[in-house]
């Protein structure tokens, strides 16, 4: 029996690793306030509500607010997944 040879491999079968990624332009300065801001907005809305410092909560937590605080903190968590 003749044994077969595979055939030299040339440059061009050769593995070439894939080039890096151009990182991503960093977020501006003012994406990082808004967040900031809707966080601590959020957090304070939910602690007044309970506090009873926020109108409309003369008889106890008020869900409007409650509901208002979580959707602000909610968005301040959303945008920081967006920040680079």
């Amino acid at each position: 029996m003749i044994a077969l040879v595979p055939p030299p491999k040339t440059k061009k079968s050769r593995y070439t690793p894939p080039k890096g990624k151009a990182l991503a332009p960093s977020s501006p300065k003012w994406f990082t306030w808004i967040t900031i801001f809707l966080l601590v907005i959020g957090v304070f809305t939910i602690v007044l509500n309970y506090l009873g410092f926020l109108p409309g909560t003369t008889e106890g937590p008020n869900s409007t607010n409650f509901g208002a605080g979580i959707a602000l903190t909610f968005m301040g968590f959303l945008l920081l997944t967006r920040l680079r």
